[in-house]
């Protein structure tokens, strides 16, 4: 029987500390995360996982009430 484990993939509260590569990139945190697990669609939900890495600087998405709250339905 093959075991596979978690993948976690840790996403930074600050938009300046992804990695761009070169372009200018208007999605913010969630939307980077959701477009990444989207295109896991054939990964199981239960072993994909997003922690966040808590930088000094928030994101305007990790103040905002109405923004940060879309994080909690995420695995």
């Amino acid at each position: 029987m093959e075991r596979i484990g978690h993948i976690w993939v840790f996403v930074p509260t600050d938009e300046n500390c992804l990695p761009v590569s070169g372009k200018v990139d208007k999605r913010d945190i969630w939307a980077v995360w959701a477009d990444f697990r989207t295109l896991c669609t054939n990964y199981s939900i239960h072993r994909l996982a997003v922690g966040l890495r808590i930088c000094p600087d928030l994101a305007d998405e990790f103040l905002e009430p109405k923004l940060y709250r879309r994080w909690n339905a995420e695995p």
